[in-house]
């Protein structure tokens, strides 16, 4: 099991104006954030989107993250919703 230590970037969805997610900006974030040192990258916690999102929407957002991030750090991801009944699958 990883550690949990270090600088843990919390990060915000990046989307495009009309609400979809923009993954070549969020790529470039998480380059930009594990270039800068960070030991973790944190997607959809409480300071983000999650909120107004998806399902299916969430899902891709940690797979953007899991992808674009290749092992180099951990990737931590929220899995909070607003609906009681929800779940992550």
């Amino acid at each position: 099991m990883t550690e949990i230590k270090g600088i843990i970037a919390a990060m915000q969805t990046a989307m495009h104006e009309d609400g979809s997610i923009n993954e070549a900006e969020q790529r470039r974030q998480i380059n930009r954030q594990i270039a800068a040192g960070v030991d973790a990258v944190f997607c959809l916690g409480t300071n983000g989107e999650f909120y107004i999102m998806s399902m299916e929407e969430k899902i891709r957002v940690i797979e953007i993250f899991v992808d674009e991030v290749k092992g180099r750090v951990p990737v931590y991801a929220g899995t909070r919703s607003e609906e009681h009944t929800s779940e992550l699958q």
